[in-house]
């Protein structure tokens, strides 16, 4: 079974000139924490890949840390984007956040010895 995403946009509210300014040096800090979770992401993939080429598949901290992670990133984007005029909080879960994601693990079909190989 296949899983789709879904896309849902709503038109933004008109926004003035000195608004929209202001918005974007608001993101610095963001951009900042995002920098760093980003430098930790890195890390994780990389163990993460290590640990699935072991194991057979992704750890659950790997998965867990990834998925919060992106969550993050595609709030502060969608801040950066004029899409909300909310304030991204600087937490992994903001389950009342007008921007969500919501990822599903998938099963792994492949096999060990296919990791790191694009044959």
């Amino acid at each position: 079974m296949e899983f789709l995403p879904i896309l849902d946009l709503f038109t933004p509210p008109r926004q003035r000139r000195w608004t929209v300014l202001l918005r974007l040096l608001l993101l610095i800090p963001q951009a900042v924490v995002l920098w760093l979770l980003g430098i930790a992401a890195f890390v994780v993939v990389i163990i993460g890949w290590f640990s699935a080429l072991v194991l057979g598949r992704l750890p659950r901290f790997a998965a867990d840390y990834l998925s919060a992670f992106l969550g993050y990133q595609i709030r502060v984007y969608g801040y950066g984007a004029l899409l909300v005029e909310r304030y991204p909080p600087f937490a992994f879960t903001a389950p009342d956040y007008p921007i969500q994601i919501q990822l599903r693990p998938g099963r792994s079909t492949a096999q060990r010895s296919s990791f790191g190989s694009s044959c």
